[in-house]
């Protein structure tokens, strides 16, 4: 017997977060059942409204605390990991019962399903000027950068309930609220500076030499990190010195504007302004993090924040994505992080922690390797300290007001690559236009072609650390993808970092909307027959598309039905799924684990939940 379900609905965006209400059904009912059910216990508000075109999506949101964790939703973010931590996922397989979509029994006092409302274009067109969809992601774009400027300026540092209030949205190192989950992930940061992709291959050259004196002084500094000390200031005496005669660069110590007091900065000028820049911050503590403490990594980031956002740094930072390095102590452990800010701060973790103790009699190995990550940390500083020196900065006074729309970004929101290489093997320069989602996870960006033999032509620009070339010409060939133009390592020019195995993707720009947009009646006629031709060409050639869902199918102006997203693509029976899959995503059984064999049939069922009634 099938159980009921009690499920909160709530009416989001089009109503206040007083809009809840509840829905009792049977399991055994699909949604075209609950859609007219929520019709009826919202009426009268609904009374005008069509119930098939109430677009619904499964949550689990805490009800306390609801109105912070509703606005930073984007609907159209459907790969962001907000979702994911929110349990966020448009229903629309009409048929399926609910009892499949709510296999477990929904969480008292969360809401459980998001009811977005139909809108009528040509009356949104009489309130307001219509803008471009390039547009609204410029902007969006802007006023994140602008909302972490003023999160951080008055930051406190990150110990306990402060670190977690600037945590919430717009510090992105990867920690997130358990109570309050947000996306806290973010692109590789060797993307927007290309310093940190060389400190990362000079930790993977065995052949990079270390000069002797430095892995005397790893040694030394070593033995003064393995001591336990009375109180900090004994600490800075015995590890900071020798930590600083160690990096052998000029350090000093800050005196801007609201500093917190003991962290000690590297510093670049520009040879343009005379303004300061940190290359490398460094926090300390005096023991192992602790439940109330300070975590010395999430400290070095606020630190960042902090200095970042004051006045007299604003020349450089609306000038550069502000590439530091930070220097995180724990105890007897040390960790590399590097840190940029796009339009929202960037951390990410360069090196493990590493032990710094003297803990074996044969220690050798452990001083060797410790002495070959701080080589690599100098080099990247001096590396650093040459990128301010010379970098050209706008003067303030020209600077664009905060009320201003905008209309470009400029280079600081984007990767620091800018070339591809053509068939021909030449180089073809590009600069980017926008992020192509609102999603801070997002790595496919419009650009603009430059050069006599492309010039001014539109592409797509992504990074992937795993693609599949030979499935994405195979649709090229036949009309069924955009057309691939590069595929292969990041680096093109002769003494560019390796990016590790990271990938750059450039394709063809195509004018369309993905097929989520659309309500069904909207699809172009041939829709089921042109997805089918596209999926059965696949797997004639042994693929398998993994991840067939409409927002990696796109619809052109023309009605084309196009597949855009060759990242998880793979050979039937042979290739794995990546290890992480989104939870959010109903997949096949035995693929939402991760690392699952992939086969054919995992297609032909998301297949069937992509267009109803649709199979082989």
């Amino acid at each position: 017997m099938s159980r009921t379900l009690k499920l909160i609905c709530l009416i989001w965006p089009d109503a206040d977060t007083e809009a809840i209400d509840e829905v009792e059904i049977n399991g055994s009912e699909n949604l075209i059942n609950l859609r007219q059910m929520i019709k009826r216990v919202y009426d009268p508000r609904l009374r005008d409204v069509d119930a098939s075109d109430l677009e619904l999506w499964k949550c689990s949101i805490p009800l306390e605390g609801l109105d912070e964790k509703l606005p930073p939703i984007d609907y159209g973010a459907t790969n962001s990991n907000t979702h994911d931590k929110l349990g966020i996922q448009r229903l629309d397989d009409y048929f399926v019962r609910l009892s499949s979509i709510f296999v477990d029994d929904p969480t008292e006092h969360h809401v459980h399903i998001l009811v977005r409302l139909p809108h009528d274009e040509g009356e949104a067109e009489e309130k307001q000027e219509p803008r471009d969809k390039l547009t609204e992601l410029v902007e969006t774009t802007h006023k994140r950068y602008k909302g972490t400027i003023e999160k951080h300026l008055n930051a406190p540092v990150a110990k306990s309930r402060g670190y977690t209030n600037v945590q919430s949205r717009d510090f992105h190192d990867g920690r997130y609220l358990v109570d309050a989950p947000a996306e806290t992930r973010a692109p590789p940061i060797q993307l927007f500076h290309e310093v940190f992709a060389r400190f990362l291959d000079d930790l993977e050259d065995k052949n990079l030499e270390v000069p002797t004196e430095l892995v005397r002084a790893t040694c030394i500094f070593m033995g003064k990190a393995s001591g336990i000390y009375k109180n900090e200031d004994a600490r800075r005496a015995a590890i900071r010195l020798n930590l600083l005669n160690l990096l052998s660069v000029a350090i000093g110590e800050l005196g801007n504007l609201d500093w917190t007091a003991g962290d000690i900065l590297v510093i670049a000028r520009s040879s343009e302004t005379g303004d300061v820049a940190a290359t490398c911050i460094i926090p300390g503590e005096n023991e192992l993090i602790s439940d109330g403490g300070s975590d010395p990594s999430a400290r070095a980031g606020s630190s960042y924040g902090r200095f970042w956002t004051q006045p007299n740094h604003t020349r450089i930072r609306e000038n550069s994505c502000c590439p530091t390095f930070l220097v995180a102590i724990a105890g007897g452990s040390m960790s590399i992080l590097g840190a940029v800010w796009t339009d929202k701060i960037i951390v990410q973790h360069l090196t493990d922690y590493i032990s710094l103790a003297h803990d074996a009699i044969f220690n050798n190995n452990a001083v060797y390797r410790t002495a070959h990550i701080l080589h690599a940390l100098v080099r990247s500083i001096h590396r650093l300290d040459a990128f301010y020196h010379s970098l050209k900065t706008r003067p303030q006074s020209h600077a664009q007001p905060t009320n201003t729309i905008h209309k470009t970004l400029g280079p600081r929101y984007f990767p620091s690559v800018n070339a591809y290489r053509g068939p021909d093997g030449e180089i073809v320069n590009f600069t980017f236009v926008v992020p192509l989602e609102p999603d801070p996870t997002c790595t496919t960006f419009l650009a603009k072609t430059e050069g006599p033999t492309s010039e001014h032509e539109h592409v797509v620009v992504k990074f992937v650390h795993r693609y599949n070339k030979p499935a994405h010409e195979l649709l090229a060939s036949h009309g069924m993808a955009p057309a691939l133009r590069y595929c292969d390592k990041i680096g093109i020019r002769e003494g560019d970092p390796s990016y590790g195995d990271l990938l750059m993707i450039v394709m063809d720009f195509v004018d369309g909307e993905m097929a989520d947009k659309f309500k069904a009646q909207a699809l172009p006629a041939t829709f089921r027959e042109q997805i089918r031709n596209a999926v059965t060409l696949l797997h004639r050639a042994d693929f398998v598309f993994g991840d067939l869902r409409a927002p990696n199918v796109m619809i052109t102006k023309d009605g084309r039905v196009l597949l855009i997203d060759f990242d998880m693509v793979g050979v039937h029976g042979v290739s794995r799924y990546p290890i992480m899959m989104s939870p959010s995503i109903q997949w096949p059984p035995g693929v939402g684990a991760g690392l699952g064999v992939m086969m054919k049939e995992h297609d032909e069922e998301m297949l069937s939940r992509l267009v109803p009634g649709m199979g082989f």
